[in-house]
Parts: C-alpha cells; sequence; structure tokens
C-alpha cells in the first residue's frame, strides 16, 4: 500500500514532498515546516536525482510536466540538517599551550674557601 504524500513548506524555501503521515511530522513538528497545498508551476521544490543522488531545487511546472523528470530528478523531501556535533570530519583543533617565561636560575653560590 502507497504512502500519502504531503507538500511542506517553510518561509521563502523550496517546497517539499514527503511520503508517510510520520515522515510530514517530523518535518512540521522538529523542522518548523507546515503542510501545504501543492506548489504552482513557477514555486522551487527540493529535488533529487534518482541517477546521481545530487540535490538541489527546480521550478515544480517543469517537474510536474516530465522535462526534469525524464533525466531523473523527481521532487523530495529537503535535505536533512547539519548537526556539526556529529560530523566525524568536524574534531576539535588542538589548543596550542602558549610557551611560558623560564625563571631564569639563581646564580651558583660560590664557595669562600679554598681548596687545598
Amino acid at each position: 500500500m502507497a504512502k500519502n504524500q504531503y507538500w511542506l513548506t517553510r518561509a521563502d524555501e523550496p517546497f517539499a514532498l514527503v511520503e508517510g503521515a510520520a515522515e510530514r511530522d517530523r518535518w512540521v513538528q522538529i523542522h518548523g515546516y507546515a503542510e501545504s497545498a501543492e506548489p504552482t508551476d513557477d514555486q522551487q521544490v527540493h529535488v533529487v536525482n534518482d541517477n546521481t543522488g545530487g540535490r538541489g531545487a527546480l521550478p515544480y511546472g517543469p517537474l510536474r510536466d516530465g522535462i526534469w523528470g525524464g533525466l531523473g530528478w523527481r521532487p523530495a523531501a529537503p535535505p536533512e540538517p547539519v548537526d556539526a556535533t556529529k560530523d566525524p570530519a568536524l574534531v576539535d583543533q588542538v589548543v596550542a599551550v602558549p610557551a611560558t617565561k623560564t625563571e631564569t636560575a639563581a646564580p651558583a653560590a660560590t664557595s669562600t674557601s679554598k681548596e687545598k
């Protein structure tokens, strides 16, 4: 059984198409999207290319009419937000400890007695 599809939008961002009520609720409740009507022909929608995995945004009209679909593009959910705290490529840089002044050693005590 196919899942229902829902159009979502947020501020001035491209529209997104998600499948299933659970996915819709996640984008609405966690990421601040709102359910919307189908976009107009000139409005941008998030897209993914099934052949390359590429992502972008395209006007809905040409996409709906199959112009871009023949090249593998289809409406999609937005890319997942980046969480820099969980990116293994991002690590804290080692902090260099500044060199401290070395204390000058006290002059060696001189002997007052003469060696015999």
